[in-house]
Parts: structure tokens; sequence; C-alpha cells
């Protein structure tokens, strides 16, 4: 991720600490990323939940600052319904691998042949204000197929 941001053209990281997965934790960062750097034009946080405390320490300067998270699961406090009630303006869906592991094991037990593969890839996907329609008619992406 780190290694990307620097090949970017432009693009400057100003802070890089850990949120502990918690929102008061991406509210603590994004204060001191603040500190550092009082005009931001990003905030890209890797879960839903240090995303929300990154809005909340933005405060009334939320309108220029472009909040990102990742998770995009639906619920209280989830990315998707944050983006759709216009609190984030943008998640990445990152399909839940737990679930996709219940489904393996679902079918080696109707299935004792069954053999799953080596790999599988679960890609993410990309959850802004223009998406939400299209997930709501179709769901997010579907799991690949055993």
């Amino acid at each position: 991720f780190q290694a990307a941001l620097k090949e970017a053209p432009g693009v400057v990281l100003v802070h890089d600490a850990p949120g502990f997965w918690t929102r008061e934790g991406g509210e603590a960062r994004a204060r001191d990323a603040l500190r550092i750097q009082r005009v931001v034009d990003v905030i890209y946080a890797h879960n839903d939940l240090m995303a929300l405390g990154a809005v909340e320490a933005l405060g009334g300067s939320r309108d220029d600052v472009l909040v990102i998270g990742t998770d995009g699961l639906a619920g209280k406090n989830g990315g998707y319904t944050l983006v759709n009630e216009g609190v984030l303006d943008a998640t990445i869906y990152q399909p839940l691998l737990v679930d996709f592991a219940a489904l393996i094991v679902a079918k080696k037990m109707q299935d004792p042949a069954f053999e799953p593969r080596k790999e599988y890839e679960l890609v993410p996907r990309s959850v802004m204000p223009r998406d939400l329609d299209d997930i709501r008619l179709k769901g997010m992406m579907p799991y690949p197929d055993l």
C-alpha cells in the first residue's frame, strides 16, 4: 500500500499510524495528522470504524476532505450504511473470508469428494454513492464458484 502511494505522482503520505481498528483510534490518528498537516485532501482508513473516527476529528472542515474506509459492511456503523447516509465518501467492500470458508466447509460436508482449489480470488469492490442503487438491486459481488 505504502509503496503504491510513493509511486503515485502528487501524493504525499502525511501520517501513517495504527488506529487499532477502533473509532476512537481513527479519530486520534486523524487529529495527529491534522496537527502535522493542516490541509489534507484524503483520509483513508483500513476499516470503516476508523474512517468514522476520522470524520469526527475533521468536524467542520469535512467538506474539503475525501474520507474512505474499508470493509463496506451493512448495519449500524458499517461502511455501506455510512456511505448511504453521506457520512463517508466511499468504502472498499472486502468479502468476508470467514463466510467464504463456511461455504467451502458446507460444500465439503454435502459432498465428501469435493476438494477445494488451492486458491480463490475474492475481489474487493468500491462502494460510492453512485454504486448504492446497483448494490441494492444486485447485492455485493458474488463469491467465486467452488
